[in-house]
């Protein structure tokens, strides 16, 4: 909550409105929104909906580039798969986007071709995406396998598998 106390939405929103025509902004911006609605409690969620961020997320998914896409849709999930905000996102049409993005991508060739940009995620980062395995919204399910299978390959590359016998112990406690 202390990242969004400190206006950060703003900043990301603020920087990607002055620079919607290069990419690597978009991507950064859609990654850092991604991190914002993983690591956030539900009062920092309230706050992220409130700050009409599904709206930038719906701008974001619709960029031609995969990585920004991506992470759009994957923090897009993070905030419908809480009931209480689910109406404010399918209000913005953000997840429409998600299933043709995930039946035209292979989550193994994904890996490959923009592992550069995940190099694998930490612990505690895949834990967060466990809650979304049991969502009402398929759109979220869906992404999560999308990425424990993403995220399967890179640590099969970085001989770092083990870590997933961490997540799973940790998800018998969710």
């Amino acid at each position: 909550m202390c990242l969004i106390e400190s206006d950060v939405i703003e900043h990301i929103i603020l920087t990607f409105k002055r620079a919607t025509g290069c990419p690597d902004i978009l991507r950064h911006a859609a990654l850092g929104m991604a991190n914002l609605a993983l690591y956030s409690c539900f009062e920092g969620k309230k706050k992220i909906i409130q700050k009409k961020v599904p709206d930038w997320l719906f701008f974001l998914a619709s960029q031609a580039d995969d990585v920004t896409r991506y992470y759009a849709c994957l923090a897009t999930c993070t905030l419908a798969s809480v009931k209480e905000f689910e109406p404010a996102v399918i209000k913005t049409g953000t997840l429409k986007l998600v299933e043709p993005f995930l039946q035209s991508h292979d989550p193994a060739t994904f890996a490959l071709e923009h592992g550069k940009y995940s190099q694998g995620r930490p612990k505690d980062w895949l834990e967060r995406l466990l809650p979304m395995l049991k969502s009402s919204r398929r759109e979220a399910r869906s992404i999560a396998a999308f990425h424990f299978t993403f995220e399967a390959k890179i640590k099969k590359e970085q001989h770092k598998l083990d870590v997933f016998e961490v997540v799973i112990s940790s998800s018998f406690e969710i």
